[in-house]
C-alpha cells in the first residue's frame, strides 16, 4: 500500500487535533526533573494539561532524493497547571501553578529504518519552539 503526501497531510489535518484532545486534555505527566546550578535550583514535579488546542499548521513533506519525511505541527496552545519550585540564589522561592503556553511548534524529520518502509525513526534532532509562556 502506498499513499501520497497530500493524502497523509489530509489524515494529519483530521486526526492530530482529535488525538491531541484524547491524549493530552486533562492528563497529568510526572516529570520529576531537577536542575541545580550555583545560582538557582529548579524542581519540576508534574505537568497537568488542562487543554491542548490550536494546531493551526499541520505539515508533512517528503524530502526529495531521500527516504525522509519532514513533519511540522504548529500553533499549539496549552493551558496547564504545574507543580514546580524555583529557588533563585537558593533563598528566593518561586512556585508556579498555572502556566499557559502559546504558539508551540514541533518540527522533526523521520526516516524509514527498514527495507519494507514500515518502521520509522527520528532522522535528525526534533525541535520544540515556544512562542510565549504566561505564568
Amino acid at each position: 500500500m502506498s499513499m501520497n503526501t497530500t493524502s497523509v497531510t489530509n489524515i494529519l489535518n483530521t486526526f492530530v487535533p482529535l488525538l491531541a484532545y484524547f491524549q493530552l486534555n486533562n492528563q497529568t505527566f510526572n516529570v520529576n526533573y531537577t536542575h541545580k546550578t550555583s545560582i538557582y535550583e529548579f524542581d519540576l514535579k508534574t505537568i497537568h494539561i488542562i487543554s491542548a488546542s490550536g494546531f493551526t499548521e499541520k505539515y508533512m513533506e517528503y524530502i526529495p532524493g531521500t527516504d525522509k519525511v519532514h513533519v511540522r505541527i504548529a500553533g499549539i496552545d496549552l493551558a496547564t497547571t504545574v507543580t514546580a519550585d524555583l529557588w533563585g540564589l537558593y533563598f528566593i522561592p518561586f512556585k508556579a501553578s498555572a502556566v499557559n503556553v502559546t504558539n508551540v511548534t514541533v518540527d522533526f524529520v523521520v526516516q524509514s529504518t527498514s527495507d519494507d518502509g514500515v518502521h520509522w525513526a527520528l532522522a535528525d534532532n526534533a525541535t520544540l519552539t515556544v512562542g510565549k509562556v504566561d505564568i
